[in-house]
């Protein structure tokens, strides 16, 4: 009678790693990507993460905005979910649960899977009726080539807009926390102003030729020479205003008057010089 063994591998070469499903790596960016693993990582397979915004934006190396743009795209594709607040130094923390789509994940790749096979089968079939079929001679096609267009595009130029159109952007969309955190670092601002600013500056990196990694840090930088521009207009304005209230306009007759009065003065002040110079 043969005995069965069983052999277990208790060796430690297997510790300290993270698994994420192939769902998330293949249907966001790279920035969700790394929220999704740093947050896997600090709540574990049944805990939660209440780790700050702050300590997330350290440990990816990013800005806070980008941080909480990509906690909004999670839970808006049910990856992850918000389940209450716990108390933190300063002010109440959220507290977060990754959401268990290990099933969305095997249905997923299940079907492609399916989908793939059926697919090579089909193109196998076609291929094997191509080949047993009689070639037949098709009627003469016109083969008259049609006239070169003149490109009056110079090359460079072309190639800086075919780098622009092939270029990816990362849309600035605010939130209304953000709004308010520009806002509250902004005193000068207004809704409206913000707004404004927020789409030119997304125009402005659409139509550059430099990568924007973080949009938000650089909105950031946007913002503050945009008010530190309004700040030099109001104040070139106020300068106006105050020249303008010291020096006011004089009518043509008073000035005349005032002229002939200064000439008299000056001329009894030489006759009075005169008068003590005699002596």
């Amino acid at each position: 009678m043969s005995k069965k063994f069983t052999i277990t591998d208790d060796s430690d070469d297997r510790k300290y790693f993270t698994l994420v499903p192939n769902y998330i790596i293949n249907h966001s960016s790279h920035y969700e990507q790394s929220l999704y693993l740093v947050m896997k990582r600090l709540a574990g397979e049944q805990g939660s993460c209440f780790a700050t915004q702050l300590t997330l934006a350290n440990i990816m190396k990013c800005s806070q905005p980008t941080v909480s743009r990509s906690i909004d795209y999670l839970i808006s594709h049910g990856w992850l979910k918000c389940i209450g607040t716990r108390p933190g130094k300063t002010r109440p923390v959220k507290e977060y649960k990754i959401v268990d789509i290990w099933k969305k994940n095997m249905d997923f790749y299940n079907k492609k899977d399916v989908f793939t096979q059926n697919k090579s089968k089909d193109v196998f079939q076609n291929s094997k009726d191509r080949q047993t079929t009689e070639y037949k001679i098709g009627k003469p096609q016109n083969t008259e080539e049609e006239p070169l267009r003149r490109r009056t595009i110079k090359k460079n130029q072309h190639a800086e807009e075919v780098k622009i159109l092939s270029k990816k952007v990362n849309p600035l969309v605010l939130s209304r926390g953000q709004t308010i955190s520009f806002l509250k670092a902004f005193l000068s601002l207004k809704t409206s102003e913000l707004k404004e600013q927020m789409v030119l500056c997304n125009r402005h990196m659409n139509m550059s030729s430099h990568q924007y990694t973080d949009p938000g840090l650089y909105f950031k930088g946007w913002l503050k020479k945009y008010c530190e521009d309004k700040r030099q207009k109001k104040l070139s304005e106020l300068n106006i205003k105050e020249t303008k209230a010291y020096v006011a306009d004089v009518p043509e007759k008073e000035r005349q008057a005032n002229l002939e009065r200064i000439q008299k003065m000056k001329e009894n002040l030489l006759q009075v010089k005169t008068f003590y110079d005699s002596k």
